[in-house]
């Protein structure tokens, strides 16, 4: 418990590092690949993570995260990268994966989840304000 009275979970979680100028879609998959990197590099020696909290956390290009793995490195943090064999340029790094405790990368932002079921959720969301817009001027009018 800290001095304002809150308590926190200190546990190991996955953090995946996933850039967010790559599809929603491409993003999850690319995450996905880090943490199987994670888990082949250091032959399934997960520090202390249970499959348990799993996070995907946003950076803005490739660059940040270079800048991430020379952080990483230089520190000694033990993390894996994945890189995408089959786009335009060979080997762009897409993610990194790393196991941390809970409140390390409290700096950074998880992704973005603008996926097609919440496209509809909204669209459905308004037809249904319109729908009970029309209802209230009917029952002004009679």
């Amino acid at each position: 418990m800290d001095t304002n009275g809150y308590t926190y979970n200190a546990e190991k979680r996955m953090y995946v590092f996933v850039r967010k100028d790559i599809p929603f879609v491409h993003q999850a998959v690319q995450a996905g690949h880090a943490v199987a990197q994670y888990i082949i590099d250091n032959k399934g020696k997960l520090d202390g993570w249970s499959n348990g909290t799993l996070i995907y956390l946003a950076v803005n290009t490739e660059t940040e995260l270079l800048w991430l793995k020379n952080r990483f490195n230089f520190s000694g943090r033990v993390f894996s990268c994945f890189y995408e064999p089959d786009w335009g340029e060979a080997d762009e790094l897409t993610a990194i994966a790393t196991i941390a405790w809970s409140n390390e990368f409290y700096d950074y932002k998880t992704i973005k989840m603008d996926c097609f079921i919440t496209k509809i959720a909204k669209k459905i969301k308004r037809r249904l304000l319109w729908i009970k817009r029309a209802l209230m001027m009917k029952s002004d009018q009679t």
